[in-house]
C-alpha cells in the first residue's frame, strides 16, 4: 500500500471531467486545469496526456468524489483545520456527526 500524497475533493456543482483535469494538471505541475481539460476532450488528447503522465506514476491521489456525505463528519465545529491550517467553517445543518470510530 502507498499513502496518498494529495487529497482531492469533488464539488457536486462541477463536472467530473474538471476533477480529472485538475488531478492531471496538479500531477504535471500546472497551476490551472485548462490545458489538461482540452486534452480530455478527444481521444488523441487523452493519448497525449497519458504520455505526459507516464513518468508521474509514483504520485498518488486520494479522490474523495463518491459516496461521502461530508455533512456527517466535517461540517460541524469539530476543531478541524484545512490544508492551509485555517479552521474549517462549520455549517448549520442538523445532520448527526460521526467523527471517530466505525
Amino acid at each position: 500500500p502507498q499513502l496518498a500524497s494529495r487529497m482531492v475533493t469533488h464539488n457536486w456543482n462541477n463536472r467530473f471531467s474538471h476533477l480529472l483535469a485538475a488531478v492531471c494538471a496538479d500531477c504535471l505541475g500546472h497551476h490551472t486545469y485548462n490545458r489538461a481539460l482540452e486534452h480530455l476532450r478527444t481521444v488523441e488528447g487523452v493519448l497525449v496526456l497519458r504520455d505526459k503522465l507516464k513518468t508521474k506514476l509514483h504520485q498518488s491521489y486520494w479522490i474523495c468524489a463518491f459516496s461521502v456525505n461530508q455533512h456527517t463528519s466535517i461540517c460541524s465545529d469539530t476543531g478541524l483545520r484545512d490544508s492551509q491550517g485555517h479552521p474549517v467553517t462549520p455549517c448549520c445543518c442538523s445532520v448527526q456527526k460521526h467523527v471517530s470510530g466505525p
